[in-house]
């Protein structure tokens, strides 16, 4: 690539805002940051109805600043940057022009399709998944604020499923002993569980194979729990994002043995682990399930890269010898309001780091800190060093 990539506003630069299809019930915007941007000079132009779900009306985004359209194909014709939660079918991005600026989570890896569109119509895609993880990143790191909702509402799912209380009850009755949670991961999602569960009055276990994890997880009064060997603990990767290389051999089939023993002891359990890029690991298998106690619940964050945990179905209640597996894909989703505020002020970080007043431009240059990383295609060509890796 030669130059730098820049936006300009010369040609009445426009970012259009698609409102989100349905089963998703999140939006990307909210009316009072709508508000920052267009008092920063940002045009912004969003679809009818876009706040409709949690109770936005149009004129709620018109008094903030926006212009709102029912013509979905203009939006994206006229769009010099479209900006969006997911992309739009293939068949309505092709409306978008080639050259102009796509921000989205493309999932990169795994939509291929999605990939070869913007290369062949030489979109400059910026991937909100591969946003850097670093301290001047962290507002807007969607997958973050995600994960943490996520996490939360694993914990509030299996509560509600199972059969026992989380907290000791002591009633004329007899006392009723706490739940036995375990929090497969310490990641985002995985720490925001634990301290949910506790809140609840659970005793919660958890386990990573990260070793600075072990901290986290003390510090919010769960017990860490090793899942390795001490010899094969020494030997864990993890990839510059944080997420753990994939394991394999004996010390896999060590890690087994210790879930097993794990599992038998679980009343609720939670998963979490993912592999950057690729298909998250297998980590629970039907003879683990078995081995729970009667009642027990299962919930599978992993489960839109291809779960943790043996017979999990997406969007399904599974019933497995006893023990529920629930496999609900966009747990974020089920709180929206929440979810709707972290992304659009995830999303107004972004547009505000990107912003240059003085020209009055949306600027994607390499030397900026968030954009080489997160940058997944421009000039018909792959700029980020993650996917480049992967296709080496």
């Amino acid at each position: 690539m030669s130059g730098p990539l820049i936006y300009g506003f010369d040609v009445n630069l426009v970012i259009s805002v698609l409102r989100p299809s349905a089963p998703e019930s999140r939006v990307p915007l909210l009316p009072a940051d709508v508000r920052k941007l267009t008092q920063m000079g940002l045009p912004l132009q969003l679809e009818s109805g876009f706040g409709q779900r949690l109770g936005f009306a149009d004129a709620a985004y018109a008094e903030a600043g926006a212009r709102l359209s029912a013509e979905r194909a203009d939006l994206l014709r006229s769009a010099e940057v479209l900006l969006c939660l997911q992309p739009p079918p293939l068949a309505e991005l092709v409306h978008l022009p080639a050259g102009r600026g796509l921000i989205a989570l493309l999932d990169p890896f795994q939509n291929a399709a999605l990939l070869q569109h913007c290369l062949d119509h030489q979109l400059q895609a910026l991937a909100l998944e591969l946003i850097p993880r670093s301290s001047r990143a962290q507002a807007m790191d969607v997958l973050s604020s995600q994960a943490s909702l996520a996490g939360y509402m694993a914990v509030m799912l299996a509560a509600s499923h199972s059969p026992r209380v989380l907290p000791m009850m002591s009633t004329p009755a007899g006392t009723l002993q706490p739940a036995r949670v375990f929090v497969l991961g310490a990641g985002v999602a995985g720490l925001q569980a634990i301290a949910t569960a506790r809140r609840l009055g659970a005793r919660v276990e958890a386990g990573d194979l990260r070793p600075e994890a072990q901290e986290q997880i003390a510090s919010l009064g769960a017990r860490a729990v090793s899942l390795l060997p001490t010899t094969a603990a020494a030997r864990i990767q993890t990839s510059q994002d944080g997420y753990l290389t994939a394991l394999s051999g004996q010390t896999l089939t060590a890690q087994q043995a210790l879930l097993q023993q794990i599992c038998a002891r679980t009343d609720l359990l939670i998963t979490t682990a993912q592999v950057f890029g690729g298909p998250a690991p297998r980590l629970i298998l039907p003879e683990m399930l078995a081995a729970m106690p009667s009642g027990a619940v299962v919930v599978d964050l992993a489960v839109e890269t291809g779960g943790n945990v043996a017979g999990v179905v997406p969007d399904q209640i599974c019933l497995y010898k006893g023990v529920q597996l629930i496999g609900y894909r966009n747990l974020p989703g089920r709180v929206p309001h929440a979810a709707s505020q972290m992304l659009s002020a995830n999303l107004t970080a972004l547009l505000q780091a990107l912003w240059e007043p003085d020209s009055q431009t949306l600027q994607l240059q390499p030397e900026h800190p968030i954009v080489p990383g997160a940058l997944a295609t421009a000039a018909g060509q792959i700029v980020a060093p993650a996917l480049l890796q992967r296709r080496q």
